[in-house]
């Protein structure tokens, strides 16, 4: 299943779109640059769900952890 988090208050990211069945997280930022990754765990959705900021925890928890891809 699809899922979409709109991130209205953050300057870096404009939303993250996880894929349950996939294990993909596509992250869409700002400047209009998008990046998938992949084998991305369900703990790191729901820690994006959770955040108070989702681009300082796109910077802990995912940037440079997981295989990725420009798009």
């Amino acid at each position: 299943m699809l899922d979409y988090l709109s991130t209205p208050g953050s300057t870096y990211l404009a939303g993250v779109q996880y894929d349950d069945e996939k294990l993909e997280l596509l992250v869409e930022f700002q400047n209009g640059g998008e990046t998938r990754f992949w084998n991305v765990p369900p703990a790191i959705w729901e820690g994006f769900r959770r955040a108070p900021s989702a681009g300082k925890y796109f910077l802990n928890a995912v940037k440079g952890r997981f295989p990725w891809e420009n798009l």
